[in-house]
């Protein structure tokens, strides 16, 4: 039994109409499929961003679940787990018959010891698209101003509640994916004015979406890690697209991460003429 499992085995035994008991924190957003993930120190320094107060418990936290409640208070024997009052927010349906705080309640919980880029990543997902529940049903992907509401719920000064709402500033809707969302982030960090993301383009009578684009210049950057981008590039690069395809490496390493910026930098200073617009390359 992995430490899901056991987790959503638990939240059905510890369950009683009187308490409303729910999985909350980083088991509730895995099993809601959300981007979440491990600090990395070199990630946090490149965007500019204070480490997690509570990263080196990361790790600990993703094995021990979490239960919050409603009503009567929670007591339990059983060692290893973690018992919060919640904030009153819904629970809904999870996988094996477990229930599951609402996404932004569950982020909150988890907003400590999450990089601040994967909180984003999260809202980016939440903002993005449909989180399908076991019992059939979905959200409908979650409005800045509904996050806002629900965000009201929590105390105001907390640490968590201020970092998931500094999250939040950073959050854009349309991401599909935790990449794009450090491809933008690294992006604006660097300088740069703010992408479209996911921009709909048509492509010899074909749909496409491209990652972040800068529609006026006619430049785009891809996040794909496939094999088969050189067609792709050209059909764009035929129909008037600039267009620079990055993987993870180009990301992470230095050396790589330059080129593609300058390249970007390169691109949209040519599409406005040397105007004094036009962008310049961050350098730290």
């Amino acid at each position: 039994m992995d430490p899901l499992q056991r987790a959503a085995l638990l939240q059905t035994v510890l369950d009683c109409p009187d308490s409303q008991v729910r999985l909350t924190g980083l088991s509730a957003l895995e099993l809601y499929g959300l981007p979440i993930g491990e600090p990395d120190e070199r990630i946090d320094e490149l965007l500019g961003h204070a480490p997690p107060p509570k990263g080196p418990e990361y790790a600990k936290m993703l094995f021990t679940p979490h239960f919050s409640w409603v009503g009567e208070r929670l007591r339990t024997p059983v060692p290893d787990v973690v018992v919060t009052k919640s904030f009153g927010l819904d629970r809904y349906p999870g996988p094996w018959g477990t229930w599951l705080a609402d996404p932004i309640e569950a982020l909150v919980v988890a907003a400590s010891f999450l990089p601040r880029w994967r909180v984003t990543a999260c809202l980016d997902a939440l903002m993005s698209r449909n989180i399908v529940a076991v019992d059939g049903g979905s959200f409908p992907p979650y409005s800045r101003k509904l996050i806002e509401k629900r965000l009201r719920r929590f105390p105001p000064t907390s640490v968590a509640t201020r970092r998931t709402l500094t999250a939040l500033s950073d959050a854009v809707e349309n991401t599909w994916s935790p990449r794009e969302t450090l491809t933008r982030l690294i992006v604006l960090a660097h300088g740069f004015p703010p992408p479209v993301m996911n921009f709909h383009v048509v492509v010899d009578h074909a749909d496409r979406n491209l990652d972040l684009a800068w529609p006026e210049s006619r430049v785009a950057v891809e996040y794909n890690g496939a094999d088969h981008v050189d067609r792709r590039k050209q059909r764009l690069e035929d129909n008037g697209w600039k267009v620079r395809f990055v993987v993870l490496e180009d990301l992470l390493d230095p050396h790589r991460r330059k080129l593609w910026l300058t390249w970007l930098a390169t691109e949209l200073a040519n599409a406005t003429h040397g105007s004094e617009s036009t962008p310049t390359l961050k350098t730290a």
